[in-house]
């Protein structure tokens, strides 16, 4: 993914790589920057330009390091190689406001001198084996952090003092524990907290943060009652999009009100031991796309409502409801009786294969990988339908997405934007295997125009492109999604695609849209390269940019 692009106030974009030329930085920086290259291993690190001969440039011409004036106020080391521990002195650069080291094979506590990060806004450290407590104790500023699939231990407490800041708190599998801290409620700010896969036993808010969208609770251990969601005083509903409470201990009945929310995409609470009746207006949620209940205990009747239900992925097997069930219930899965045996998660599946015509000359392989919701990818879509258009018939373009195959969530995968996301990337998987790569791209356009609502604005950008929505929802959420979702991200995690976009020209990397290294200083720049590396007879358009 991208490490945050805060003058846009992106939710979760990466800034890009810019080295600016500086005067001489404080001595302190610069043996932080030599430590770091030292007990990581600096000589094995993919990339590691300048920093191997130190004396020979200004530090702020080194590979990955962002100056302003004479400090260091952005490291960007994503997937780069890195191995080790970090310093002790790290926290010299007290200036630095992003930090990007994840993807690495880094280890250990984070440094105490981590404290001394005071202008720290944005950080991630995902995908190491980092363990300890989270150092961020006196840091204010913090908006965008990621610290997903690492051992970090210990409470949240320590980022209470960046409560006013927060927009992004993503700790997806660390061994995170004690009750919900009480701070998050006072987070004005905060769109997206990721908690799955810790010990956070007690997930209770006083009240909802008025602009939380996804909420990632599973996996935890939850105990008791389903946690409130009430909103503050003047605000009239959530804005949750997104509720994962599956795999916990919550023993209760559905509350009304998860059937009420408005703004609700995707509900998934199975493994618990839920009780009671189903609520009938679930058949009915106005923007729900997907309910996953199964492995509860919820009994009594299907409820009629569901002969009109217009959720679109329904999971209700392994309860207790009354028998018999009827017959137009089928598509809930739904079981009755006893409970029977733990069901396997439920989740899309896809057995679409890509068809590309044969050319007179090899076509040039376009590889892009990315996020749906990132707007880096939005981007990198826009530049390349204009290209598609005028010579696709010289490209084979793959639209890959990086995301991480887990059975357990809804979808069968984690994605840095939640399972909205997925959902975003399969339709444009499935657009691509049913129609063509060029109407995946016009489809994915339509959708960037308003990413806070992938997936829901699908069914209108499906009828804005003339596509068969029906169609392509069966795809969506049918068994025809997830082997194609896998088979993609395989192919990223195969060239080691992190960042939200990352372009491959021939197998090569070719950029990392607004990151280094990119070889495309402008966006014209991409079609050039096609052409360039296109060993047959032009088309026309590749002559006119030749001549731009």
């Amino acid at each position: 993914a991208r490490l945050m692009a805060l003058s846009l106030s992106l939710s979760l974009a990466l800034a890009c790589v810019v080295a600016i030329t500086a005067a001489a930085l404080p001595v302190a920086e610069l043996r932080a920057l030599q430590d770091l290259y030292a007990s990581t291993d600096g000589p094995h690190w993919l990339i590691s330009d300048g920093w191997e001969s130190p004396r020979s440039a200004s530090p702020c011409g080194w590979f990955g390091v962002e100056c302003t004036g004479d400090h260091v106020t952005g490291l960007y080391l994503s997937g780069n190689g890195l191995a080790g521990v970090l310093p002790d002195t790290f926290g010299q650069l007290s200036q630095l406001n992003s930090l990007d080291l994840g993807f690495n094979g880094l280890r250990g506590e984070l440094p105490s001198s981590f404290a001394n990060l005071t202008q720290l806004m944005a950080i991630s450290l995902r995908e190491n084996q980092f363990s300890g407590q989270l150092p961020f104790a006196g840091i204010t500023n913090l908006a965008f952090v990621h610290l997903d699939f690492n051992n970090f231990s210990g409470t949240l407490d320590p980022l209470a003092d960046s409560a006013n800041a927060l927009e992004v708190l993503g700790l997806t599998n660390n061994s995170i524990s004690g009750p919900l801290p009480k701070f998050l409620s006072r987070c004005p700010k905060l769109e997206t907290l990721f908690l799955g896969g810790n010990t956070v036993t007690q997930g209770q808010f006083q009240q909802l943060p008025p602009l939380l969208s996804c909420l990632d609770m599973s996996r935890n251990g939850v105990k008791g009652g389903t946690p409130s969601f009430s909103v503050a005083r003047g605000n009239s509903e959530t804005q949750l999009q997104e509720l994962l409470l599956f795999d916990n201990a919550i023993a209760d009945t559905i509350p009304d009100q998860l059937a009420q929310m408005s703004n609700l995409v995707i509900l998934d609470m199975h493994g618990n031991a839920l009780s009671g009746p189903l609520p009938a207006a679930f058949a009915t949620a106005s923007n729900m796309e997907v309910l996953h209940l199964q492995n509860n205990e919820i009994s009594g009747k299907i409820p009629d409502t569901f002969q009109n239900c217009t959720v679109s992925d329904v999971d209700l097997s392994h309860n207790p409801f009354r028998c018999p069930i009827p017959d137009w219930a089928s598509f809930t899965k739904a079981t009755c009786g006893e409970r029977s045996q733990k069901a396997t998660p439920h989740r899309i599946r896809t057995a679409c294969l890509r068809k590309d015509a044969a050319v007179v000359a090899p076509q040039v392989q376009v590889e892009i990988y990315g996020e749906s919701k990132c707007p880096d990818m939005a981007s990198i879509e826009e530049i390349f339908l204009p290209i598609m258009q005028q010579i696709g018939d010289i490209v084979d373009l793959t639209l890959g997405f990086i995301e991480k195959a887990s059975p357990e969530y809804p979808t069968g995968f984690w994605s840095l934007h939640g399972q909205a996301e997925v959902l975003g990337n399969a339709y444009v998987a499935c657009t691509t295997e049913q129609y063509s790569v060029l109407d995946a791209l016009e489809l994915a356009n339509c959708m960037n125009q308003d990413q806070y609502h992938i997936p829901l604005n699908a069914k209108q950008c499906t009828s804005d492109s003339g596509l068969d929505f029906a169609q392509l929802h069966a795809c969506v959420y049918g068994d025809e999604s997830g082997k194609l979702l896998a088979q993609l991200a395989d192919k990223a995690t195969d060239r080691q695609a992190n960042w939200s976009p990352t372009v491959f020209l021939n197998g090569e990397l070719f950029c990392l849209w607004h990151s280094l290294p990119c070889q495309a200083q402008q966006p014209e720049d991409f079609m050039k390269a096609i052409c360039a590396a296109y060993t047959g007879a032009p088309p026309p358009a590749c002559n006119n940019s030749a001549t731009n």
